[in-house]
């Protein structure tokens, strides 16, 4: 599971966001410590999961809370820089 948060820019995020929830897909993404990793693949692809939340508290700003999951039995693969040209 991938989650992270970003604000609420525009009124059309929330049509974006609720079609890519549909879309199967692999997601690759930049550890802290400057790895690539491949998550997510045809046979057990990762969803996205988005929910927003405005209220009185300071951990209910307004923004949408995005959460990728996924049910691959293997963990995420290590790649190579994918945007080195060789």
């Amino acid at each position: 599971m991938v989650s992270f948060k970003f604000p609420k820019i525009t009124g059309n995020t929330r049509d974006f966001l609720l079609n890519m929830s549909h879309v199967p897909m692999a997601m690759l993404f930049l550890t802290q410590n400057g790895q690539y990793l491949l998550a997510g693949n045809q046979e057990y692809p990762m969803r996205l999961q988005a929910s927003s939340k405005t209220g009185a508290d300071i951990s209910d700003l307004n923004h949408i809370a995005l959460t990728y999951t996924g049910k691959n039995p293997d963990p995420a693969l290590y790649c190579a820089d994918p945007f080195k040209l060789r």
